[in-house]
């Protein structure tokens, strides 16, 4: 998964997880009907979209997630 400058997020795998640049487990996804839910290693629920979105929101929760690492090793 890249964002719009061409840097790489991370990687999504075909078992529905997704991995950083590090190679660390970052979330999943479970597909239930026409939604999916976006979880955290833990299993805990981040948020739900319809299925057709998926990739678009593991790929923001990527990115924002990213950020946020980034901010706290700024301190």
């Amino acid at each position: 998964m890249y964002d719009a400058e061409g840097n790489s997020l991370g990687k999504a795998k075909k078992d529905g997880r997704y991995y950083n640049n590090d190679g660390v487990f970052i979330l999943s996804t479970k597909t239930i009907g026409d939604k999916c839910e976006i979880l955290d290693p833990e299993g805990h629920k981040k948020g739900t979209v319809h299925k057709n979105y998926k990739l678009h929101a593991c790929a923001t929760h990527c990115f924002f997630l990213e950020k946020e690492m980034k901010k706290e090793e700024d301190k």
